[in-house]
């Protein structure tokens, strides 16, 4: 409701600064002829990718970004996103080639990730137990009363995980090339989100595993039911960004279009939460892709047990191939 709230009076001000202009025109009363979709689409079982990184300095290139000692929390997930999407019609500037395409989107994503500093080996990290926490130079300065207090009366081998949820709207302009049934574009938006993160504790767990699913599963994954949470922040406001697509174009008539559709948002928002900041990259995509296995070890790394339920993300959704019957195809109608 909050996020609502926060939306519609950003709309508000689109009208109230536009209306004078668009009053009278499109089939909207008193909303922005150029934000009025030119159609509707249907993409069935469709995903978002979230890549989410709580960084005290650099991005989600965790390696690449991080020195010796510096915490992060980076992991990535896959959710269902909504079946139906807003669609526009392209206005070409040269023949039917290059063109300027107006976009909205809305939905929203689910990560969590262990809370983890480098160490001088670049190919081993340290996850934080409650006592890190509190040897650490940065971590241990932002631990309230309270969670100093829940945490001390936990196992000491308890790992900590940050779970951040966002749920999000944006509107934007792209430009792009049409190569007949390939179509590539590049665009800017600005986005209303609404973020909440939140610091947990659950148990170590030993796993294993590939996929080419977007998903990196967090230990707290393994047991839902033990996780303990210690504290959580929500934070709202306005994010801009750049945003790439890709479509395969099938058919494209005046009133219909079948097509495949994949999109990459980065983001750029100013949140800091315990003196990690925050970053987060999007890719869209209008079918399912997991696929893999995820394998659970015991403490000495043996005895291992192929876990079953590999595709089935954080909110309970099937995230397989198997699961997606319109095989990713989007089907547009245009009714203006």
């Amino acid at each position: 409701m909050k996020m609502l709230k926060h939306i519609l009076a950003f709309l508000a001000l689109i009208l109230v600064s536009l209306a004078p202009v668009y009053a009278d025109e499109g089939y909207i009363p008193y909303f922005p002829d150029f934000l009025e979709p030119d159609g509707i689409g249907f993409r069935g079982p469709s995903s978002i990718a979230g890549e989410i990184c709580w960084s005290s300095k650099g991005g989600c290139d965790t390696h690449q970004n991080h020195q010796p000692g510096m915490p992060f929390s980076t992991g990535s997930s896959s959710v269902r996103s909504s079946p139906i999407t807003l669609e526009y019609r392209k206005n070409y500037l040269f023949k039917k080639l290059i063109y300027v395409q107006a976009l909205a989107d809305f939905g929203s994503v689910v990560s969590n990730a262990v809370l983890t500093k480098d160490t001088e080996d670049p190919t081993n990290s340290s996850h934080y137990t409650y006592q890190v926490l509190l040897e650490d130079p940065i971590m241990k300065n932002f631990l309230t009363a309270e969670e100093k207090s829940i945490l001390s009366s936990l196992d000491s081998s308890r790992i900590l995980d940050i779970k951040t949820e966002s749920n999000f709207i944006l509107f934007g302009a792209s430009i792009g090339l049409d190569l007949w049934f390939i179509e590539i574009s590049n665009g800017i938006f600005l986005m209303h989100h609404q973020t909440k993160a939140s610091l947990r504790s659950c148990k170590p767990v030993n796993w294993g595993g590939s996929s080419g699913t977007g998903f990196d599963w967090s230990q707290c994954r393994f047991n839902p039911d033990d996780i303990i949470k210690v504290s959580d922040q929500s934070f709202s406001g306005f994010a801009f960004g750049r945003r790439d697509q890709i479509n395969l174009v099938f058919l494209q008539t005046d009133n219909w279009r079948i097509s495949m559709e994949n999109s990459f948002i980065n983001i750029n928002t100013n949140i800091q939460y315990k003196g990690l900041n925050y970053y987060s990259n999007l890719s869209t995509s209008s079918g399912l892709v997991c696929s893999g296995d995820v394998t659970v070890y015991d403490e000495n790394w043996k005895n291992g047990k192929v876990m079953d339920d590999e595709c089935i993300n954080v909110r309970g959704e099937d995230m397989s191939s198997s699961a997606d019957y319109t095989y990713g195809l989007q089907i547009t109608y245009y009714f203006r």
